[in-house]
């Protein structure tokens, strides 16, 4: 963490990125961001590109930056910036459309995140209905009816304790439903 502050098991934040060759079972260097990030979010697109997403620097100064990576080049590109803060620690999933739903989390300061995120990836981001409560560290996940599944993470501060609620976003209606707990 050379020099940050209070760095902590956090790990130095990188722009580095490699490819893995399945057939091979090698990685290979590739292109590197433009901004060393960690705690960021990654996500592979319809069309084969992937998005980093938010993440901070070794300072601790969040990003609401994303880059996108296109395969056949080998090179980053700069993506839309998220429509609301800076966050780590969230959680993000491709949906029907091609676009991104980006929401939790927390900033660096560890102020908690309620806020969501929809990201078109040829355009712009969107403010999205928020989640029902702050979370750091939720799980979302693509489900095959077109909706995406909310799943766990932490409520914060004082004290942080584990989260057993379970929501379905609709991107058609942008709405979050609770479906109950785990």
């Amino acid at each position: 963490c050379t020099g940050a502050p209070d760095c902590g098991p956090l790990g130095d934040a990188l722009a580095s990125a490699e490819i893995y060759d399945p057939t091979m079972g090698t990685f290979g260097v590739t292109g590197a961001m433009s901004q060393a990030r960690t705690l960021h979010s990654v996500e592979r697109l319809a069309d084969g590109r992937v998005i980093a997403i938010a993440g901070m620097n070794e300072r601790r100064e969040g990003f609401t930056s994303t880059e996108i990576f296109d395969p056949s080049r080998g090179r980053w590109f700069p993506g839309p910036p998220l429509a609301s803060e800076p966050r780590v620690f969230h959680a993000s999933a491709l949906l029907p459309s091609g676009r991104v739903l980006v929401g939790g989390g927390k900033l660096p300061d560890t102020r908690f995140l309620a806020t969501v995120n929809v990201i078109d990836v040829e355009g712009e981001s969107r403010v999205a209905s928020p989640l029902s409560i702050a979370l750091t560290m939720p799980r979302f996940l693509a489900l095959p009816s077109g909706r995406t599944l909310s799943v766990g993470g932490f409520r914060c501060p004082r004290p942080c304790a584990p989260v057993s609620d379970a929501s379905l976003y609709d991107e058609t209606s942008d709405t979050w439903s609770t479906i109950g707990s785990l």
